[in-house]
């Protein structure tokens, strides 16, 4: 029978909830990592409707501190209500996630790769 893991152990998964701004194509997000801790984001130049589209978006953490710019695609599946995120920096596919809306918002989780 295998231990259950404490939650302090690392795991490389982070979650992420995304909200619509007034300001067309612009998202919030609010997310949490397992070994990152836990900050918001704010994404721009995305769609005027909708979540599925590319942003540009910088994630702080809960200390203010600006994480590394990145290109965050939003692809909506054709077989159902759900969502394949991906995040690139630099040309380079950095985390990939599944999401579904839950109400006017995006929840996903997500791994680093």
């Amino acid at each position: 029978m295998s231990q259950i893991q404490s939650i302090d152990q690392p795991i490389n998964v982070g979650t992420v909830v995304y909200t619509k701004w007034l300001k067309s194509g612009q998202l919030q997000a609010r997310w949490t990592h397992s070994q990152h801790g836990s900050g918001v984001g704010e994404a721009t130049g995305g769609p005027e409707s909708g979540f599925a589209g590319e942003y540009q978006i910088i994630y702080r953490d809960n200390a203010g501190n600006h994480l590394p710019e990145m290109t965050l695609k939003i692809i909506a599946s054709t077989s159902d209500e759900s969502y394949r995120l991906e995040w690139w920096r630099d040309g380079e596919l950095v985390s990939e996630g599944h999401g579904m809306m839950l109400g006017e918002q995006l929840v996903a989780g997500w791994v680093d790769v």
